[in-house]
């Protein structure tokens, strides 16, 4: 339960092995690579970097492929499948023979040819319509462009508001003889119209047409009629969709046939891509590689065996870490705290030879979260819901550690449910008589009422917060003693452990736990704490500063404690908060039953199971966020700094299959 052990190691082969030992780390994952030490990896950079540009080339083209693919592929997954993005199996030497039997880049040809057909296609559908859009208005016009214009006689076109067309009308028959104008169409807002008029007053007539809220329109005709014209816009649009369907037929065929080998390609590629780019991280000689990384210690051994069945030409040197060199860390706990890795890595991971605080942290978590929920229902219902989710569907990292986290939550919320008589929000003792053989067992198992007696829950609540202290700096201790920092530690951590047992002891005699035959001694035990930490917490050299200092820090310290120890009364809110707006969801939901006829059961039953689900849902992140923070904020100051980072292993990452390893 802490953080593995890290070696930093340079392997050097000569350039005739590279390949199949760049396949060997990739294969097992053994090393976290780091850049070459210096620049004379810029002999082969230049031939790396056109390698990787082909590489990403060709990966660009499959990726475009598969995206274009994508809407006409069958995914046959169930539901289930889907949701748990189960990839396809298949072994390493399948995806070598496909690699080199599939045609893919002429595939992935054929698919741009058929994407750019296919936008050709759809440009002139859209541009066709957009003609069409403009014609429909003039589809009842009875002219064409040879009957725009005579010797004598003009035509326009164009539009007025509807509102004003009749005016416009009557003006223009008084302004101008041998005129005509004539509606064509008709909708919500304008008119449109056409207008013969003599050329001998256009300027006047033009005048008239600007100052009368006519707006001109270029004349869509051609060598025909508008009507006939949008019949052939209808068959030539008629016409470019079979040639799409043609297309469409043609891409789902080959999404049929080629899909999910485009997607083993693709995870091929990448892998191509990442050994092509991490050798830039490699130095060379005209002969010789070497490679500069992390490894596990345990996994050394396995690495060397490795290599040596490839070549006898290599050596691998383990070299000094520096003081101040960035470490990458890789946890290591047992099956039951590893889901709480999770809680650790929000608020940060440890650095190298910094203590893991996620087996400490654990216990302390779950508790909390338990009581910040105290409901036995919500307990039950977290559990069943978390072990389903874990059970049928196959999630990983993160998310799988979380869901871990609710359900170990929820046991300890159903016992602490139980132990406060907390059962979705049910007052117990105002059950009626009916269900007495409900309520007598479950009032049997309440040790505590935290409605009726919240002194008790909120004394349990500082006196796990000062458990969890102390803890915290036993660790602090612990830790420092390990580093060869006894008297550092014994001076600062060992103090105030000692300050806060026996305050603790001095507490417990006040309230009656011990008996009063030792409250002499408690008292004289807090005397010699106070009098420790102000003798040995002054850092100043001068005497009378030095004490001066060990005061200023005794008031710092107990104010701090004092304060950080409150904090866990939350724990006591946040419990009477989830239990009281359940008994509130559950008094509402009787109201409505009472109060509305016909249909209040079925009220009621909506309200409780909306408002209990509600209650749950905003209890749940209440109960993760402080408990939390109380390890954060509280807990790991005592111990913990954090900023270390995650080990990255050099390793296939697979986003389409899964790799079978023979």
């Amino acid at each position: 339960m802490s953080v593995a052990k890290i070696k930093k190691i340079n392997i050097i082969a000569h350039n005739d092995s590279k390949k199949e030992i760049l396949e060997f780390l990739f294969d097992r994952g053994f090393m976290e690579i780091l850049p070459a030490k210096d620049a004379s990896a810029i002999l082969v950079r230049e031939r790396r970097n056109d390698e990787a540009t082909n590489t990403e080339y060709k990966l660009s083209k499959i990726t475009y492929a598969l995206d274009f693919l994508s809407s006409y592929h069958q995914d046959t997954r169930t539901l289930t499948e889907k949701i748990n993005q189960e990839k396809k199996n298949i072994y390493l030497d399948e995806i070598f023979k496909l690699q080199n039997d599939f045609k893919y880049f002429e595939v992935c040809e054929k698919i741009e040819d058929c994407g750019q057909g296919f936008n050709t296609l759809k440009s002139l559908i859209i541009k066709l319509n957009e003609e069409k859009k403009k014609l429909l208005p003039w589809k009842n016009l009875p002219l064409t462009e040879n009957d725009i214009e005579t010797k004598n006689v003009k035509v326009v076109l164009g539009s007025i508001a509807n509102d004003k067309y009749d005016e416009f009308c009557n003006k223009i028959n008084k302004k101008f003889t041998k005129i005509n104008i004539t509606r064509v169409e008709q909708n919500d807002s304008c008119s449109f119209v056409y207008i013969i008029f003599i050329k001998e007053y256009e300027r006047r007539f033009f005048n008239f047409l600007n100052n009368n809220s006519f707006k001109l329109i270029e004349s869509p005709l051609g060598n025909i009629s508008v009507r006939e014209r949008i019949d052939e816009i209808d068959k030539e649009i008629e016409g470019v969709e079979t040639e799409i369907g043609k297309i469409k037929s043609e891409v789902q065929e080959i999404a049929n046939k080629h899909f999910e080998n485009l997607q083993i390609i693709f995870d091929f590629l990448t892998w191509q891509l990442k050994q092509e780019n991490i050798q830039e991280n490699f130095e060379f000689t005209e002969n010789t590689f070497s490679v500069l990384g992390w490894i596990k210690n345990t996994e050394l051994s396995e690495l060397k065996k490795g290599i040596q069945k490839i070549t006898d030409f290599f050596d691998i040197i383990e070299l000094k870490i520096k003081e101040d060199e960035p470490v990458p860390i890789i946890m290591k706990n047992s099956k039951l705290v590893t889901p709480f890795e999770f809680v650790t890595s929000i608020y940060g991971f440890p650095r190298y030879g910094e203590v893991d605080p996620t087996p400490f942290l654990a216990g302390f978590f779950i508790i909390f979260f338990g009581l910040c929920l105290t409901d036995a229902g919500y307990g039950i219902i977290l559990t069943i819901c978390s072990f389903i989710f874990l059970k049928f569907f196959k999630f990983t990292g993160g998310t799988k550690k979380l869901l871990q986290v609710l359900f170990f939550g929820g046991i300890v919320t159903f016992i602490a449910g139980g132990l406060t008589g907390g059962w979705f929000g049910v007052v117990l003792d105002d059950l009626p008589e009916s269900l007495a053989w409900l309520a007598k067992p479950l009032i049997a198992i309440r040790q505590v009422d935290p409605v009726k007696d919240p002194l008790t829950i909120l004394a349990l609540s500082i006196l796990l917060g000062y458990i969890h202290l102390v803890f915290g700096n036993f660790i602090s201790l612990s830790c420092k003693i390990k580093q060869g920092e006894v008297k550092d530690g014994l001076l600062t951590s060992g103090v105030w452990i000692y300050f806060l047992l026996t305050i603790g002891f001095w507490i417990a005699t006040i309230k009656g736990v011990l008996p009063p035959s030792v409250n002499q001694a408690a008292l004289y035990a807090v005397i010699s704490a106070i009098i420790l930490v102000v003798l040995t917490q002054g850092k100043s050299k001068n005497p009378i500063m030095k004490i001066f200092g060990g005061l200023t820090q005794l008031y710092f310290g107990i104010s701090g404690y004092v304060s950080d120890i409150l904090s866990y009364s939350r724990l006591l809110a946040l419990g009477l908060a989830t239990g009281i707006i359940g008994m509130v969801v559950n008094i509402v939901g009787a109201m409505v039953y009472d109060k509305i006829p016909y249909i209040g059961w079925l009220l009621m039953v909506l309200v409780l199971i909306g408002g209990h689900l509600m209650n749950l849902v905003i209890s749940l992140v209440g109960a993760f966020v402080h408990s939390g923070r109380l390890q954060y904020v509280e807990f790991f100051k005592t111990f913990f700094e954090g900023g270390g980072r995650i080990f990255h292993p050099f390793i296939r990452e697979n986003k389409y299959i899964n790799l079978i390893k023979k």
